[in-house]
C-alpha cells in the first residue's frame, strides 16, 4: 500500500501542470521516466512504475478513463548478483547483536528463508512454519529446524515491527565490517544453501514461493 501511495503522488507530482488524466498522451511517458530518475534508482524508478500501471488499469477498468494514456515499459537493468552472505559474515553480525529477540529473528530468517513481511503472516505447526499471506498469495510451508523453534516463538512473540528489524540488521552489518548485506540478503544465503543441499531447484523454489524456476 505504502509503495502504491508513492507511485501515485510521483504521478501527480510529474503532471502537476495536467488539470485531467485524458490529456495525457504518449509522448509524457518519457517526461514521467526522466522524473523518476531524477529522484530514484533504477530499480525503485521501476517498482514505482508497476504502481503507476496499476493505477491507470485501475480506472480504466472502472471506466474513469476510455484508454492509457501512454504505455508503460520497465528500464532495462542488468541482472544483479544475488547478495550471499559468508558463514564468517554471519558470524561476525551475530557477535555484534546485543538484543536477543532480533537475533532470534536474524536467525529465523536464515534458516526459512522467508521474506521480510511473511513472518508476521505466519504460524508454526510442528517443525514447520505456516506462510498464510505471501508475495503470490500462496499459503507454503517451509520446515524449520529443531533447534531455531525457540528463535521462531520469540520473535512472534516480540511485537517488533518489520521496519525495526531490517533497520537493525543493516546497522549491525556496518558494525560488523560487513557492507552491501540487507535483511534480504539472508534469503539469498538460504536459497543458494539449499541449491547445494539439494540440487533441486524446484524445491528451492517451492520453498521460496517462487512463481517460476525462473526467478530462482
Amino acid at each position: 500500500m505504502e509503495a502504491y501511495k508513492f507511485a501515485i503522488n510521483d504521478f501527480s507530482g510529474c503532471f502537476s501542470f495536467v488539470k485531467s488524466i485524458t490529456e495525457l498522451k504518449s509522448h509524457h511517458f518519457p517526461l514521467l521516466v526522466e522524473y523518476l530518475k531524477t529522484r530514484y534508482s533504477i530499480t525503485t524508478v521501476n517498482i514505482r512504475l508497476r504502481g503507476i500501471r496499476t493505477f491507470l488499469n485501475y480506472l480504466l477498468g472502472k471506466e474513469y478513463i476510455n484508454k492509457l494514456p501512454f504505455k508503460i515499459k520497465q528500464i532495462k537493468t542488468d541482472r544483479a548478483e544475488p547478495k550471499l552472505i559468508t558463514p564468517q559474515e554471519l558470524d561476525r553480525i551475530y557477535s555484534v547483536v546485543d538484543d536477543e529477540i532480533l537475533l532470534s529473528a536474524f536467525k529465523v530468517y536464515e534458516v526459512t528463508g522467508m521474506r521480510l513481511g511473511e513472518l508476521a503472516n505466519s504460524y508454526r505447526d510442528g517443525a514447520f512454519i505456516v506462510i498464510t499471506k505471501s508475495k503470490g498469495r500462496k499459503r507454503r510451508i517451509v520446515p524449520i529446524p529443531t533447534e531455531s523453534i525457540p528463535d521462531y516463538d520469540r520473535v512472534k512473540c516480540s511485537g517488533y515491527s518489520r521496519s525495526w528489524v531490517t533497520r537493525s540488521f543493516t546497522r549491525y552489518c556496518k558494525l560488523a565490517g560487513v557492507s552491501g548485506k540487507t535483511l534480504h540478503s539472508l534469503r539469498h544465503t538460504f536459497a543458494y544453501r539449499k541449491l547445494l543441499e539439494t540440487n533441486n531447484i524446484q524445491l528451492v523454489r517451492d520453498l521460496l514461493g517462487h512463481s517460476s524456476v525462473m526467478v530462482t
